[in-house]
């Protein structure tokens, strides 16, 4: 069963393809065959996320406060269920979030 990884990092692909007994690979949107509507819902929440990212200093990087980030986490948890839907049961599908203390304001 093939199974994709759902895991933000700054700056970088969403989407990771997990092959048995080696590295994730970073995968693009286009080649796994979702909705476009999904596709720009996935395009439009990563963007969001970096557009906290503190370049200086990325230990900082913070939404500017804790509704936006849980609005943020909570869109990440229904795209993992709109991708599941359109991938279908062949598909494994992970989502891993930062931590909430880690993106909330301090």
């Amino acid at each position: 069963m093939p199974r994709l990884r759902i895991a933000p990092q700054w700056l970088s692909e969403p989407l990771w393809i997990v092959p048995d007994r080696r590295e994730a690979e970073p995968v693009d949107l286009d080649d796994l065959g979702l909705s476009d509507d999904l596709a720009d819902r996935i395009e439009e929440w990563i963007d969001a996320f970096d557009a906290v990212l503190d370049p200086v200093d990325p230990e900082l990087s913070r939404f500017h406060d804790a509704k936006a980030a849980i609005a943020w986490r909570r869109e990440g948890e229904a795209i993992a269920a709109a991708v599941r839907r359109e991938l279908g049961a062949d598909w494994q599908i992970e989502l891993i979030l930062p931590a909430a203390e880690a993106i909330e304001p301090q």
